[in-house]
């Protein structure tokens, strides 16, 4: 194995809210910093002046270049990579222009549901991962479901790609925070509960129906909207058993899926889909929608509605969570397992 040669992580994500995309990154490289062996270098190259929330064993955190947003990543991190001889992993939802390298695309939602996204974001992720599959060396992404969309939308050989998928288990290091409940006034045990972010595709629509059509039970919504990204996707409720409290920390979220009658997740298309995992690790029954990434990572263990039929929004029957088939799958997917997957493809390009 080339000691002298490096991996070097571009931080380009790292002064972004968490969302399920940050998620991933923070957690993604945190695994990997604890199976990182001595023979690979892997230098984590942010911006000046960023601040980095963990501090890392293995992985050593490098400050290069000024924070000029996107340009960075075309500029800087291009200029570390040629000065170290490195090998660029980019696991943000920006890659380098000229270079990819190994390039992480989540899913090509924007691509293929482009009336649910702005024309600017659908211009740029678009020309972003085009450009990816084709001078990348190797593309990753985070479910079979996501692998074979790539393959057809973007035209590259399923060869090319590997998966290295979401996980749930951060979730042992949070604490419930219950006050959530109080803050709030909701009943535990007496509401539905859903959480992503308030974009288009994830189809609150449906969420808004089933609350219309189940007066006695209240739901709640959570998270937060990106307008530049999404275009319109304000919350249109229309009854007053629908209570959205905007963005929530990691605690009340926990909080929030431990009490609830079954977590909601109606989206019409996912690359993974992290917080119905998230939910049953709380112990919560998991209703989703009937697309094949659903069925990919949870099987026979989740509720399946059609996301696009309104009118039986208020007839689902709630499946609870069978306890060999859940440990099933949450053993499936763990940090560390994805870290190892990811710590093979390292391997090959280092060697």
């Amino acid at each position: 194995m080339n000691n002298s040669k490096r991996i070097a992580i571009s931080g380009v994500f790292a002064e972004r809210p968490l969302t399920g995309v940050t998620r991933y990154c923070w957690e993604i490289i945190k695994a990997l910093d604890r199976k990182l062996p001595a023979d690979i270098t892997v230098d984590f190259v942010i911006p000046a002046g960023v601040k980095v929330p963990y501090a890392f064993s293995h992985i050593r955190t490098v400050e290069y270049g000024r924070n000029i947003r996107f340009l960075w990543i075309n500029y800087y991190f291009l200029r570390y990579l040629r000065k170290f001889d490195a090998i660029g992993l980019n696991i943000g939802v920006n890659v380098p222009w000229l270079r990819p390298d190994i390039a992480l695309i989540y899913d090509v939602n924007s691509i293929v549901n482009k009336q649910y996204f702005s024309r600017y974001h659908v211009m740029k992720t678009t020309f972003e991962k085009s450009l990816a599959a084709k001078k990348a060396k190797l593309l990753l992404t985070i479910s079979d479901f996501s692998k074979c969309e790539i393959s057809r939308v973007l035209g590259v050989d399923g060869d090319r790609i590997r998966v290295i998928p979401c996980a749930w288990d951060h979730e042992t290091k949070v604490e419930a925070d219950l006050s959530v409940l109080g803050k709030w006034k909701i009943d535990p045990g007496n509401y539905y509960f859903s959480l992503s972010s308030i974009a288009p595709t994830k189809n609150f629509k449906w969420v808004i129906e089933s609350a219309k059509r189940n007066p006695r039970f209240q739901y709640v919504i959570a998270g937060s909207t990106d307008p530049k990204s999404f275009g319109s996707s304000a919350l249109e409720f229309g009854c007053d058993n629908i209570l959205y409290v905007g963005r929530v920390t990691d605690g009340e979220a926990k909080a929030l899926m431990s009490f609830c009658r079954a977590f909601l997740f109606p989206s019409f298309y996912e690359g993974f889909g992290i917080p119905p995992l998230e939910a049953l690790a709380c112990g919560s029954p998991i209703v989703v929608a009937d697309i094949p990434v659903m069925h990919e990572v949870f099987g026979n263990l989740a509720t399946y509605i059609n996301p696009y039929n309104y009118d039986s929004s208020g007839e689902f029957c709630v499946k609870p969570p069978d306890q060999v088939l859940t440990q099933s799958v949450l053993g499936r997917y763990r940090w560390d397992r994805s870290a190892s997957l990811l710590l093979e493809v390292l391997e090959e390009l280092v060697k």
